[in-house]
């Protein structure tokens, strides 16, 4: 299994749906991505987000993530037209990166009809395909999900914390609570 895999698998789904928004926000920020598709792509990426936290529902996100995947599928096309039609343009223009930042949108912007861990993979795989450099842009992929691990078992160990917290407090509490509704049931 690929060492990204591997850590994306140990990761909640809700976290490794948000990993695959890190990765497409990642390079899109960095890209110089043509203003109508790249808001298309910020705004599926933010409809996924809203989506994990629950904040709209599965059809909202099936439309930002239909709109990013056509946009997807234009930028595709037409760049391999003008590659169909001998044009030296396409490969001047650097114009495939392009497509990998669209694509890792689109991924990234899938729901639940896919698996959390190919979301995030595609979307990953997308993104560094898109960079000048795909193995800094692993190293940061891999950086970005053992701090999404880390932060997860910061937050479990301080639930933990307040759990123990709490039942000390009621362990304490629960004679004089007894007592008080025994005196007012009883007296």
């Amino acid at each position: 299994m690929d060492p990204l895999e591997a850590l994306l698998s140990l990761l909640p789904t809700s976290l490794v749906h948000l990993f695959a928004c890190e990765c497409a926000e990642h390079i899109l920020i960095h890209s110089t991505l043509q203003t109508s598709a790249r808001k298309k792509a910020f705004a599926a990426i933010s409809a996924k987000r809203a989506w994990v936290e629950g904040r709209i529902k599965d059809e909202r996100l099936q439309q930002a993530h239909r709109e990013v995947w056509q946009a997807a599928q234009q930028i595709q096309a037409a760049i391999q037209l003008m590659q169909g039609a001998g044009s030296s343009l396409a490969k001047r223009s650097g114009a495939w990166p392009f497509v990998g930042v669209m694509w890792s949108a689109a991924w990234a912007s899938h729901g639940n009809e896919s698996s959390a861990l190919e979301v995030a993979v595609n979307a990953a795989y997308n993104a560094a395909s898109a960079s000048g450099d795909a193995s800094a842009e692993r190293a940061w992929q891999i950086e970005c999900a053992q701090r999404l691990r880390l932060q997860l078992e910061e937050g479990r160990a301080g639930l933990v914390g307040q759990l123990v917290r709490r039942w000390r407090f009621l362990k304490e509490k629960a004679p004089q609570w007894q007592e008080e509704l025994e005196t007012a049931l009883f007296s």
